[in-house]
């Protein structure tokens, strides 16, 4: 792939098989890479993509797992070159040699922002290089795929599994809220649904407005009272703990909420 401004997006790469880049090469080439489901690809150098020769692609919300190399199973990024990756999985990865997630063999430097990337920048290969690249709001923890294959090679077909996320996924509303995102995801529905982005080319979407009903005792209130009740009641929302805080607002000693309860 030798193109700058390129849009690569909504696609599914599995079960390819190169030298370089199991899906995607870029070569003096910068693209902009969305919404892809990159599964179950071998190559020598970068299982899923490599990067090389000053090329700088953006990366956002792609899925990169299971995929196989000598070096880099996930991303293999070398000469110079220094992609931006935001909001994306590199997971279950696997290296012969070196860089099961991540290999930077020379003085490339891609970022990486709000990603979920297994084993952390202290798992990068470096090949003795300093690493300078920015690592922002990363994750290390099991993305929770719905139904995801079970090996990391061409041997296991990543088209046919389910990589969207479970409700437990620490990937959900992880993403970075302040970039420019694809306005849908991979299957077409909303990038953002209800809440924050996401990691990865699925958005959950089962995600719940969160209601607050406020319900107060008395129509008024006496200059010098301080006693008053109101009740806060809240419905629906996609479970689990909600941590709150009482605040008036106010600094004086004498607008302190005691007593606070609050109902699910």
């Amino acid at each position: 792939m030798g193109s700058y401004g390129m849009n690569v997006s909504n696609n599914i790469f599995s079960n390819n098989t190169a030298n370089s880049g199991g899906a995607i090469f870029c070569y003096v080439s910068s693209p902009n890479i969305s919404n892809n489901i990159i599964a179950n690809n071998t190559a020598v150098m970068g299982g899923g993509i490599r990067a090389n020769n000053n090329s700088n692609p953006t990366l956002i919300n792609n899925t990169i797992v299971n995929n196989s190399a000598e070096n880099g199973g996930g991303l293999y990024s070398d000469l110079t070159s220094h992609p931006v990756v935001r909001n994306t999985i590199i997971w279950g990865n696997t290296a012969s040699t070196n860089g099961q997630q991540v290999c930077i063999p020379d003085e490339s430097d891609p970022s990486f922002y709000f990603c979920d990337i297994q084993g952390g920048q202290s798992a990068f290969y470096l090949n003795g290089y300093s690493y300078f690249g920015n690592y922002i709001n990363n994750l290390n923890a099991d993305p929770l795929f719905v139904s995801p294959t079970t090996g990391a090679d061409i041997n296991f077909y990543g088209a046919s599994a389910d990589w969207s996320l479970q409700s437990p996924s620490p990937c959900i509303d992880s993403g970075d809220p302040n970039a420019s995102y694809p306005e849908f995801d991979i299957t077409g529905n909303n990038r953002v649904s209800v809440c924050k982005i996401d990691i990865g080319a699925y958005e959950f979407q089962k995600g719940l407005p969160l209601n607050v009903t406020f319900t107060n005792s008395e129509s008024y209130h006496c200059v010098g009272g301080n006693n008053g009740t109101v009740t806060v009641q809240l419905s629906g929302g996609s479970g689990g703990t909600i941590n709150y805080l009482w605040n008036t607002g106010e600094t004086s000693p004498y607008k302190n909420i005691t007593g606070a309860e609050c109902m699910l």
